[in-house]
């Protein structure tokens, strides 16, 4: 079954979705926050795969969409503190040379990350919805199963409520 086809090149190689903006990315998290009508949402680039480019006109379909995301996850929304999503993305960039699957992808929300500094430290700000976070505002962040489960160095997620779990996403 066709999906669509694609005016622009799309990219979903290893290292272009575990060390930086990725359109496909963009597109998955972008489509999860609207779906589950939440405030921001975070997925990481491990659990996108396919490993290839594919140029503008490519005709995709189903299976190519499965190929590129094969896991099983289901979209939830949690009920997280400003401090918990600085938290998850400070996670998410810990490990960016390594190229590990943590490396965050937002939606509704804008990052600046210093990469020359040490893990733990590379966040510099964080904002969401055009605002900087307030670390006590609580804000509905639509995410993956994996990741509220704490899975891929996300464990500042695990046990924090769960507001909606899709399990048709």
């Amino acid at each position: 079954m066709e999906v669509g086809r694609l005016t622009a090149p799309l990219d979903t190689r290893k290292e272009s979705l575990r060390t930086g903006e990725n359109a496909f990315a963009n597109a998955v998290v972008d489509t999860l926050r609207e779906t589950l009508d939440a405030d921001v949402a975070l997925i990481n680039g491990g659990g996108i795969r396919g490993d290839r480019q594919y140029p503008a006109g490519t005709l995709l379909i189903r299976r190519d969409i499965y190929t590129i995301l094969p896991f099983h996850d289901v979209g939830v929304v949690l009920d997280v503190t400003g401090q918990q999503l600085w938290e998850a993305v400070e996670s998410g960039v810990s490990a960016v040379e390594q190229l590990q699957g943590r490396f965050p992808h937002l939606s509704n929300a804008r990052a600046e990350i210093d990469l020359t500094r040490p893990p733990g430290q590379r966040l510099r700000s964080l904002s969401v919805g055009g605002k900087p976070i307030g670390r006590s505002t609580r804000y509905r962040l639509a995410t993956t199963s994996f990741l509220a489960a704490g899975g891929d160095g996300y464990g500042v997620l695990a046990g924090v409520p769960r507001l909606v779990e899709d399990r048709n996403s």
